[in-house]
């Protein structure tokens, strides 16, 4: 039997009924959002079976502090994602380098939380005494190759950000990294120098570990020095939503604040007992900068209205803005 048709009294055709079907809210969301929140998932599962059983409320409750402050950078990282795909469904054509950077960030928590799996493969106690020189040098090629491909994800949402911009203002890019970068060089030169003074002997291993770590803050340090220096461009010229680029010029700023006062804390800090509050609160900073990014994506950051393709201006990428050695510097 056919469903009536015809008009209302006031001329509307009538509506024909729907089959059953899921919401509107959940079918207009991009399927890209489900590896984020799977991994997300995931990462909240292992903190819920990781806790401690038969024990007092204190003891609880000090898991769970102390975990979400070690473990929530990586959650953020898929969370950040999450809420790109939520905002901007079509991040993938409207935004490809900051769902680019997304997509790196969200790779190197998966493979942050795949190495347990592959645990003989990258711990050196779980081989042979033979095998123990090679496959600490695996390890921490694992570890530096992990942490790099998240920072290249940083490094790729700020080259995105910029581009999403529809404003041209004047900002001092390679400058500013020129002078992180010394800062950056000078904090670790002086640990590195406290270090040898300290008369630990200076294995290969040992040297080894603390190039790579500089290698690493160093390159971090760029990064979030250059998502700073983009957001607080994108907040000064009005871009929209321009509490999301206030939140991401702060979260920045403070990520940088952290990379550039760690070695300097972990010179400085000489008691055990002020080094390790010391520690704790630059975690507590890093966790505070991590929330806010993800406050930033969740505002709507940024805006494509002004992308090129969505009928606005064509996005303006002021002269200086990116990262040093690229092809558009």
């Amino acid at each position: 039997m056919t469903e009536p048709t015809g008009r209302t009294i006031d001329g509307t055709p009538w509506e024909e009924p729907r089959p059953p079907h899921l919401p509107d809210w959940l079918t207009a969301m991009s399927p890209w959002v489900l590896p984020f929140a799977i991994v997300a998932a995931y990462q909240v599962w292992l903190l819920w079976v990781g806790q401690p059983l038969g024990t007092n409320e204190t003891a609880h409750i000090d898991y769970w502090v102390n975990s979400v402050r070690s473990e929530f950078p990586g959650l953020a990282a898929c969370l950040l994602g999450f809420m790109l795909f939520v905002r901007h469904p079509d991040a993938r054509s409207s935004l490809p380098q900051v769902a680019s950077g997304a997509f790196l960030m969200l790779s190197a928590e998966v493979l942050r939380l795949a190495r347990p799996a592959i645990g003989p493969l990258v711990d050196p106690f779980a081989t042979p005494p033979n095998d123990f020189e090679f496959t600490v040098a695996v390890a921490q090629a694992y570890g530096v190759g992990t942490a790099l491909l998240g920072i290249a994800g940083i490094a790729f949402i700020a080259r995105g950000l910029s581009a999403a911009r529809g404003h041209e203002i004047a900002v001092p890019v390679r400058s500013t990294l020129v002078v992180v970068t010394v800062l950056v060089v000078a904090s670790w030169a002086l640990s590195t120098i406290e270090w040898v003074n300290s008369g630990i002997e200076a294995t290969p291993g040992a040297i080894a570990t603390t190039a790579f770590s500089w290698l690493v803050g160093l390159v971090e340090a760029l990064a979030w020095a250059y998502l700073f220096i983009v957001s607080v461009a994108g907040w000064r010229s009005g871009e929209a939503p321009r509490l999301g680029w206030a939140l991401a010029a702060l979260a920045a700023g403070l990520a940088l604040l952290v990379d550039l006062l760690l070695p300097v804390i972990i010179l400085l800090a000489t008691p055990q007992e002020q080094l390790f509050r010391m520690i704790e609160a630059v975690g507590i900073a890093s966790l505070i900068a991590w929330m806010l990014l993800v406050v930033a994506f969740a505002a709507g950051l940024p805006s494509t209205d002004s992308v090129a393709g969505d009928g606005g201006p064509e996005p303006i990428d002021p002269p200086g803005a990116s990262l040093p050695g690229s092809a558009a510097g």
